[in-house]
């Protein structure tokens, strides 16, 4: 990586940080990503092997139940995550999160949209519902400043008046910062950076 007239101060830089140039520091950060990823998939192995033995432990623990299908979801297993997350939903009809797992899962489009609202129904402070439907009005919108669009921008400002770190925040305001950018106000969509 190099940025021209900028590379001797860079590399500089990177050496004060104990690398040998530029390079050598973003390559380290390339290994250093892989050795994490590495290590996020050997802890959501562990974590699905501990849920699947509490499933088969305690059958008619929603708890368990919601714990495997947050790691099958997570490991990209979306079918047996959805199972999950139903029988989950028969064993507690009224676990909010479990209804939003389900809308993350459901291969269903108009099923999935009607969990995320489920989920919210009862627990308005699930902030994650307010990102997922307003990225389906967003999806479904056809033009800048549409209803769907004002619709998600809505939802977007409902979830950010929530408490919650500003890192539970941060999708939420890129979302409001890219609808306020197509509807043209990249002064208000700088202020959502």
């Amino acid at each position: 990586c190099h940025l021209p007239g900028r590379d001797s101060g860079m590399n500089e830089l990177a050496q004060r940080l104990g690398f040998t140039d530029l390079d050598a520091a973003f390559a380290s950060g390339d290994q250093k990503a892989q050795a994490l990823k590495k290590e996020c998939a050997r802890l959501l192995q562990a974590a699905q092997a501990s849920a699947n033995t509490a499933v088969s432990l305690s059958p008619a623990l929603p708890a368990a139940h919601r714990a495997l299908a947050l790691t099958l979801w997570h490991r990209g297993q979306r079918q047996p995550a959805e199972v999950e997350a139903r029988t989950l939903l028969n064993l507690n009809p009224s676990d909010a999160f479990g209804s939003y797992l389900l809308g993350l899962t459901s291969t269903d489009a108009e099923e999935s949209r009607g969990f995320h609202q489920r989920s919210l129904e009862i627990d308005p402070l699930l902030l994650e519902n307010y990102l997922e439907l307003a990225v389906w009005s967003y999806d479904a919108s056809t033009a800048p400043g549409d209803e769907k669009e004002v619709e998600a921008a809505a939802l977007l400002r409902k979830g950010l008046a929530l408490p919650a770190s500003e890192t539970a925040r941060a999708p939420l305001r890129q979302l409001l910062g890219e609808l306020l950018l197509r509807k043209g106000d990249a002064r208000a969509a700088l202020q959502q950076a």
